[in-house]
């Protein structure tokens, strides 16, 4: 996943829901302001993760982060199932 992939899924979300790139980056944007004032120590340290240098992260940073994260856990799981598999 990169930046331009990211930007055709929020394109692609503001299509489908008949509003502008911009609404769909301002509506993400403010959830992720919302969502990152939580005081719980493990959502900060998924924030912090997520975000360069302390910086809050874009709706595009957000959309690549969590993708290459399930991802990767979709990568484990299938390593797992296949391991414990038996016919």
């Amino acid at each position: 996943m990169n930046k331009s992939r990211a930007t055709k899924i929020l394109r692609q979300v503001a299509l489908e829901n008949g509003v502008s790139l911009s609404e769909v980056r301002k509506e993400i944007q403010s959830a992720i302001d919302a969502a990152m004032s939580n005081p719980d120590p493990a959502v900060q340290a998924q924030w912090k993760a997520m975000s360069h240098n302390g910086q809050i992260p874009s709706p595009e940073e957000v959309i690549i982060y969590l993708a290459e994260k399930i991802n990767k856990e979709e990568n484990t799981d299938s390593k797992v199932i296949k391991f414990s598999y038996r016919n």
